[in-house]
């Protein structure tokens, strides 16, 4: 009987201790599903935080809270494209916002609004090479932004290639009949290349936009 009460009490002893681990298990589980959801919800609020100062034009303010929702999320790819944004165009940190599309870039690989967002700074930089694959993964990955195509053509008219521009351009307008900013650069092109009649064409279709430039352009040129 004692051989036999022992063995049963070991077997209940076994069972219970599984149970035991199983449910702390359970609660471990539990707490760091809540630990994640707070963490999440603590990267959403610096965000918003962020997002409103820099309405505000505290810009500053705003890199502070997108450095903090970082540090708990190193993961979150708007973070690095609006702190990227904000360094580039307020901050005079151009470095530093191509460091910022670089962690985005290696975070989300196929967003073509990336490339040319990288392509744009990489340019302004003067790494031409760059931002040419930029604008030509961009395009790979979507072939239907506009944008992409006017960057590039932007691009190939620093190249001193006319015709790989204008048929850029032509692209860009082709997907976006109402791109007036395609349009006016269609129209000093095209002027350049001689074709006055064009080139006052499309700055007119611009100006019916509402472009300003483009109707600068058009009186100084088209009367």
């Amino acid at each position: 009987m004692g051989t036999h009460f022992s063995e049963k009490f070991g077997t209940f002893t076994i069972k219970s201790t599984m149970r035991i681990k199983a449910y702390l298990s359970f609660l471990f589980s539990a707490f760091l599903l809540l630990g994640c959801i707070k963490k999440e919800e603590k990267v959403e609020k610096l965000i918003e935080s962020a997002n409103e100062k820099a309405e505000k034009g505290d810009f500053q303010g705003a890199v502070v809270d997108l450095n903090q929702a970082l540090g708990l999320d190193n993961t979150y790819t708007d973070a690095y494209r609006i702190r990227g944004f904000i360094k580039q165009k307020y901050l005079n940190d151009p470095r530093g916002a191509l460091k910022d599309y670089d962690a985005a870039i290696s975070l989300s690989q196929n967003n073509s609004g990336d490339y040319s967002i990288r392509g744009l700074l990489r340019d302004e930089l003067n790494d031409n090479k760059g931002a040419l694959m930029d604008y030509n993964k961009a395009i790979e990955l979507n072939q239907n932004s506009p944008e992409a195509y006017m960057h590039r053509g932007d691009l190939m008219t620093k190249f001193g290639d006319k015709q790989g521009a204008l048929k850029d351009y032509n692209k860009a307008i082709e997907l976006d009949e109402k791109y007036s900013q395609a349009l006016l650069k269609r129209g000093i092109l095209k002027y350049n290349l001689g074709e006055k009649s064009g080139a006052c064409n499309d700055w007119s279709e611009a100006v019916e936009l509402g472009n300003i430039d483009a109707l600068e352009l058009r009186k100084k040129h088209c009367q």
